[in-house]
């Protein structure tokens, strides 16, 4: 049995019926060109909510690390499209695992600036727009120490010496405001999906999507076992044998579903905070 296809409805609660799932993804394109037209960066106005909490860490603002989640759900969204939009007689180019991967990205990116805006509070958004940058900072300086490694060059040095000294520094804000939380992407992507849809099923079905991913983007079998697309071979006699499964909308749709949703939703909050 095929998981439960995202479709939020207006009581709040999945679609049971048996839907399409390529043209429930193809829908989508009309909306994937309007976003794709918004001149970036973001830029909050004058007076803004969001104006106001990018003064805290003016270097990575508030606005711009919900901005730069959004844009990354755009671009992977937009790179699944680019597999399957095609002219006949082309049929579109479907991948067991890496349009999992791609749904993944997109998911992530998308509940990141959703989790961080969805606060009323503002020191909640600040708190939060922290604990991604740190992050940030983070992976950033383990790649800046991987590349020293390789060679000697004076201006990855400086970068690096740069990123450590933004690292010390957010982390002393942090310290000074008691916020010693690390960064969880599970966590993001549930508190985003009950900030955007409101019920635990929707938020347990976003995160079964972005486990699911989660497997294939690790190159892990898990994503593809006990899914329709997947056949059996003869068995060998011994309890073993041979499945095989190619690519198939059912595979990412769910997810890809969810990260259009929360794109649209972390859309609708920067606006909202930052015009």
């Amino acid at each position: 049995m095929s998981e439960p296809f995202f479709v939020p409805a207006a009581d709040g609660a999945s679609s049971g019926e048996d839907v399409d799932d390529e043209a429930v993804v193809r829908g989508t394109f009309a909306t994937l060109d309007q976003w794709r037209r918004i001149q970036g960066p973001f830029t909050p106005i004058s007076g803004s909510e969001l104006a106001r909490d990018d003064e805290d860490w003016p270097h990575f603002g508030v606005s711009q690390v919900a901005w730069s989640g959004f844009t990354v759900a755009i671009e992977h969204l937009q790179a699944i499209r680019a597999h399957i939009d095609v002219q006949a007689p082309n049929r579109p180019n479907l991948f067991a695992f890496a349009h999992q991967t791609l749904a993944r990205t997109a998911l992530i990116g998308a509940a990141t600036a959703v989790w961080v805006l969805a606060p009323d509070d503002r020191a909640k958004r600040i708190e939060r727009a922290r604990n991604v940058v740190t992050y940030q900072q983070d992976e950033h300086h383990k790649y800046l120490r991987a590349l020293q490694g390789l060679a000697d060059h004076a201006g990855t040095d400086a970068v690096a010496d740069h990123v450590a000294m933004r690292e010390r520094e957010l982390a002393a804000k942090r310290t000074a405001d008691g916020q010693t939380a690390k960064y969880e992407t599970t966590r993001i992507v549930r508190e985003a999906a009950l900030a955007a849809f409101k019920t635990k099923p929707l938020a347990d079905e976003v995160v079964a999507g972005w486990r699911s991913g989660s497997g294939a983007a690790h190159g892990l079998l898990f994503p593809l076992l006990g899914r329709s697309p997947m056949a059996q071979g003869p068995s060998d006699g011994q309890g073993r044998a041979t499945f095989f499964i190619g690519g198939h909308f059912e595979l990412f749709s769910n997810a890809y579903m969810a990260a259009y949703h929360l794109a649209n939703h972390g859309w609708s909050l920067l606006v909202r905070r930052g015009r």
